[in-house]
């Protein structure tokens, strides 16, 4: 039984690649790191942009790469945590949209040929709601 809930969580944690769980996930991650760094304060070591130490017995060194992974993980969490969820949503949307047994179709048009790209009807004639042009 033990063995059974670790695979659980492991599988929880496993998704296909750029799927919506990958994507969510990916989303989770960045803000996880984010809020670390966050709590283990690393935001004041942004003011090496400044010119400035957080403290005086805080090295240039340790205060440049404190701030330049804060701000990294900022910037991610700014940027491309709401692009990764938007995407996720997306791919959901249009998964449940093509899954829907509502599909607009048009009458009398073959869904093979609307597939390739070359509309045909079944018929050998327009249908009548078309113009009917003259030959000359």
């Amino acid at each position: 039984m033990n063995q059974r809930s670790s695979g659980s969580r492991v599988g929880l944690w496993r998704a296909p690649f750029l799927s919506p769980k990958d994507l969510v996930l990916r989303a989770m991650v960045l803000g996880a790191l984010f809020a670390i760094a966050h709590f283990a304060g690393l935001r004041e070591y942004t003011s090496f942009l400044s010119g400035t130490s957080p403290s005086p017995e805080a090295s240039w060194e340790r205060t440049a790469f404190g701030g330049t992974i804060y701000l990294l993980l900022y910037f991610g969490l700014v940027l491309f945590v709401p692009v990764l969820l938007l995407a996720a949503l997306l791919q959901v949307w249009l998964g449940v949209m093509h899954d829907s047994k509502n599909h607009r179709r048009l009458p009398g048009v073959n869904r093979a040929d609307a597939a390739s790209g070359s509309f045909r009807w079944h018929k050998e004639t327009a249908p009548s709601n078309l113009p009917v042009q003259d030959e000359d």
